[in-house]
C-alpha cells in the first residue's frame, strides 16, 4: 500500500538538485627520514609534510637496497600518523644498506597528494 495514495502506475515529474562537487586540492609532499641501528634491527622514522604541515593517513612504502647496487626492494609499508609521523623497525642486513620512503599519488579526504620520495639514507651498523 502506498502511504501517499498516489497512483503508482502514473509517472510524475521530479527535479533533483545536487550540491556542488567537492573541490579537490592537489598538494606536493616532502618526506624526511632518519635511522637508529642497534643490534639486529634498524629503526627508520620520519614525517611526511605538505606546506609545512604533517599529513595523516598516507600509505608509505619503505624501499631498501645494498649500497652500491641499483635495484630497490620493498622492505615494508607504514601509514603516516599524527603530524605525518611514521616509524618502522626492520631486520638488520649484514652489509651497508640504503633506504628511502616513497608514496604513490593518493587522495585523503578532498586532498590529493602527489607522489614523492625521501632522499636516500645510507645506514651502516654502528
Amino acid at each position: 500500500t502506498d502511504p501517499t495514495n498516489a497512483d503508482i502506475n502514473q509517472a510524475t515529474d521530479a527535479t533533483f538538485t545536487f550540491g556542488p562537487a567537492p573541490t579537490i586540492t592537489s598538494h606536493s609532499t616532502s618526506i624526511t627520514l632518519s635511522d637508529k641501528a642497534k643490534g639486529s634491527k634498524v629503526a627508520l622514522k620520519g614525517a611526511i609534510k605538505s606546506s609545512g604541515k604533517g599529513v595523516k593517513g598516507l600509505k608509505l612504502q619503505v624501499l631498501d637496497r645494498k649500497a652500491g647496487t641499483k635495484t630497490w626492494h620493498s622492505a615494508g609499508h607504514v601509514t603516516s600518523g599524527t603530524s605525518g609521523a611514521f616509524k618502522i623497525s626492520l631486520k638488520w642486513q649484514t652489509h651497508k644498506e640504503q633506504y628511502k620512503v616513497v608514496h604513490a599519488s593518493q587522495k585523503v579526504g578532498t586532498n590529493t597528494y602527489k607522489a614523492s620520495s625521501s632522499k636516500v639514507l645510507s645506514v651502516k651498523k654502528k
